[in-house]
Parts: structure tokens; sequence; C-alpha cells
């Protein structure tokens, strides 16, 4: 089982997997689904390693904390 222990250093503030995981190239190639990965295999997870990362809000508004 893939946990936040045995996927460490897990990145958590970006939602990202960290380097040396074991989530990295372990997912299943499910076309269309999971075109376009970079390595041998999707990674485990909603993001690839070493993509775009997740943004959230409308284009060109910034987020700002009431």
């Amino acid at each position: 089982m893939i946990t936040l222990e045995t996927n460490k250093p897990f990145q958590a503030a970006f939602y990202t997997i960290g380097p040396g995981s074991p989530l990295v190239d372990a997912g299943s190639i499910m076309p269309p689904w999971t075109d376009g990965f970079a390595g041998i295999a999707p990674d485990i997870g909603a993001l690839e390693k070493g993509g775009a990362p997740f943004v959230v809000g409308v284009p060109g508004k910034p987020v700002t904390k009431k």
C-alpha cells in the first residue's frame, strides 16, 4: 500500500510526487485517459511528476486572502 509514509518526500503543499517516490511510473496505461505521460508509464496520482502545477481560479485574477 502506498501512503504518505511510503511516498516520502511527498510535497504536500503542491500535491505533487516527491523525488524517489514509488508512485513515479507505477500507473497503468489506459488510453485516452493517460495520454501525455512522461516516462515509461503514467505516475499514480492526479498530477504527472514534472508537469505543470495545478492552478485554481480564473486566469488573470489574483487570489487574495480576506
